[in-house]
């Protein structure tokens, strides 16, 4: 897993907390809303119950049916509220559903209860009321009639007449009393005034229209007789409606307690449920908190753990990498160390590269050494051959002294030789054997002459190798610092990733503060890095200019070579037309031995050559002499040659390759 991939996982793994944390605030704020919905609806419920409860009283009061409507409103409304509150919250609605069935119910019997009391309430009130005051008034209007008729007729009431006048007052009175007392009974509800009513009608009422319906049946007046009946009736009447009557009083009464036990328990079921809700909401709300703090706690817990883990294998990984550099850099600078680069990241990729970058600089160290030893050894060899150059060049100055000294010798001998004819013989015989010594050392001197040819070519061909060398260890250098630059744009490429990574790790809060030491670690190895590159670009750098010094310095040796090996050539040239005189000398002097005749023509000739190998000796001398001074120069060039090598290869030798 790369870097990249590690910090994507470990920000989608923050990012999925965070959604995650979110997502479970947003589930627990909807179900809170949710709750505090539920609680409003239990208010509303309550609200709704408390309406039916004051419209019952209401319907107490007043008995309007108005109120009854309003009842059933509120109870189906609150029915309906009840079973989205059930399906909602999943709290058991079962016993508050059957409490308001019950207290609905009881409102229908209410209802009924309330019509058949009202009904024999009416009838009774209408009974003692209306119809007995119908009654009375014409039992009344009767007694007026019979009492006009008496006059008109001039006769008295008798006393059925008198029994009846004064019944119906009594009985009247009697029903007043009975309708206080039944008013009273609507008003306080005390079952004591209908034991009155039932005792003032059995032991008032009923006798007293007993004897007026007696007295209307013994009375010759037949208007008493029907009205007289109707009150009995009444009588009857009252004797059995208060009971019924109190009797539906009593089942409405009983009706209105149930109702009002009904609506306590329906209270105390709306109040429990509200009670469970309430718990159920906290019971939510502290469950909703600990699931948050825990998904955070873990969340956390695992964000560092993850970030510590991928840290430290960071960490470790660019240690490696950091204490092999720190080793190249301060320690033995050992190039044949490497990393495993086994993993697929950046520092897996990294330390790969390393790897692949120290093998291209142990190559190029290695192949430089061996080029600088080629170069140190050829230039060994070289100053050796120029040693032995110098010194057949010293050898061939000595000898070119001592032909210059015999054609010197052989000049005065052939001058001598024109005084003194008579020992012509003798100095020819001189003059043959100074020639054939002097054609001897011709032949040393051109045998040395071609030796040194040979040694300058030889001297050429290693100049050229060495200088090819050089070149090779400058191209070397040249792409040594090709590589160093690359080494330091890959540096400073590492170090702006470590800032961008160092800005990342700070905008991310504490979160990053481990990312943050691992891109200073980056930093500080970029820093390293190119710290590292720059001492090898001097280095090589050095080598640079030492190896152009070497290349020039080969190139002014190639050139005195050269020069040195085109006089060789033309000394052995000019030797080898010296021996050929000589040669002709020495066939000349053989002639001479033969015949005399042209002794002094061939001694004149012998001293026009002389001089001319005299001089011809003398340009050689100085010719050796030149080569010499070339070759001292040559040497001192070669040892400076040695001293840079040296320098070069104790410089690689700071390498293990």
């Amino acid at each position: 897993m790369t870097i990249r991939s590690k910090l994507s996982f470990l920000t989608f793994f923050f990012c999925v907390l965070l959604v995650s944390i979110v997502g479970c605030n947003f589930y627990f704020q909807k179900k809170t809303a949710n709750y505090a919905m539920l609680k409003d609806d239990v208010v509303r419920l309550n609200i709704l119950l408390q309406r039916a409860r004051l419209s019952e009283k209401s319907y107490l009061q007043h008995f309007d049916p108005q109120f009854i409507a309003t009842i059933h409103e509120s109870i189906d409304t609150a029915t309906k509220c009840l079973q989205e509150l059930g399906q909602t919250s999943g709290i058991d609605i079962t016993e508050v559903d059957q409490v308001l069935k019950k207290y609905m119910a009881l409102i229908t019997k209410l209802q009924e209860t309330h019509k058949i009391s009202n009904d024999s309430q009416k009838y009774l009130s209408e009974v003692m009321g209306p119809e007995a005051t119908k009654i009375i008034e014409e039992i009344i209007q009767a007694g007026f009639s019979r009492s006009f008729e008496l006059t008109m007729v001039g006769e008295q009431p008798d006393l059925h007449d008198y029994n009846i006048s004064n019944g119906i007052r009594a009985c009247h009175f009697e029903i007043i009393k009975i309708q206080q007392l039944f008013n009273k009974f609507l008003q306080e509800g005390r079952f004591d005034y209908i034991k009155q009513i039932n005792q003032i009608v059995e032991k008032e009422l009923t006798p007293k229209v007993a004897a007026v319906v007696k007295s209307s049946q013994a009375s010759s007046y037949d208007d008493y007789k029907e009205p007289a009946k109707k009150l009995s009736r009444v009588a009857e009447d009252l004797r059995v409606l208060p009971d019924s009557t109190a009797q539906y009083v009593t089942e409405e009464i009983k009706v209105i307690a149930d109702l009002d036990i009904v609506g306590a328990e329906m209270s105390k079921a709306t109040d429990k449920k509200t009670t469970a809700l309430n718990a159920l909401i906290v019971s939510f709300n502290k469950a909703s908190n600990n699931i948050n703090w825990t998904t955070a706690i873990i969340g956390i817990f695992l964000g560092a753990a993850l970030g510590t883990l991928f840290t430290v294998a960071i960490v470790r990984s660019l240690k490696k990498v950091t204490v092999a550099l720190k080793d190249i850099a301060q320690g033995e600078g050992d190039l044949t160390q490497r990393l495993a680069g086994t993993t697929k990241d950046e520092v897996g990729e990294l330390e790969r590269w390393f790897n692949v970058f120290i093998e291209k600089i142990q190559h190029l160290i290695s192949e430089s050494k061996r080029k600088v030893l080629t170069l140190s050894q050829g230039s060994t060899a070289l100053a050796e051959s120029s040693k032995l150059l110098l010194t057949v060049s010293q050898h061939t100055y000595d000898q070119s002294e001592l032909v210059s000294a015999s054609g010197q010798s052989l000049t005065e001998k052939i001058q001598l030789m024109n005084g003194a004819s008579e020992e012509l013989v003798d100095v020819i015989q001189n003059v043959s054997s100074s020639i054939e010594e002097m054609n001897a050392s011709i032949s040393e001197i051109a045998k040395s002459c071609t030796q040194e040819s040979d040694i300058a070519r030889t001297a050429k061909d290693k100049v050229l190798e060495t200088s090819k060398t050089m070149e090779q260890l400058r191209q070397a250098s040249m792409n040594i610092s090709k590589v160093v630059d690359f080494i330091s744009n890959i540096a400073h490429k590492t170090r702006l990733l470590a800032l961008n990574a160092t800005i990342e790790a700070a905008s991310s809060g504490a979160a990053g503060k481990g990312f943050a030491v691992v891109a200073n670690e980056v930093k500080e190895l970029a820093r390293q890095s190119a710290e590292a590159t720059g001492h090898i670009l001097e280095n090589v750098n050095a080598v640079q200019k030492s190896a152009q010094i070497a290349i020039n310095s080969i190139s002014a040796i190639s050139i005195v070579i050269e020069n040195i090996d085109q006089l060789s050539s033309s000394i052995a040239t000019t030797i080898e037309e010296q021996s050929a005189t000589t040669k002709e000398i020495s066939s000349r002097m053989e002639n001479s031995a033969v015949s005399t005749k042209h002794l002094q023509e061939n001694v004149a000739q012998s001293a026009e050559v002389s001089a001319d190998v005299h001089e011809n000796i003398t340009q050689v001398a100085i010719s050796a002499q030149g080569s010499a001074e070339t070759l001292k120069e040559f040497m001192l060039t070669l040892d400076e040659q040695l001293a840079l090598s040296q320098d070069i290869k104790n410089l690689m030798d700071q390498f293990k390759v």
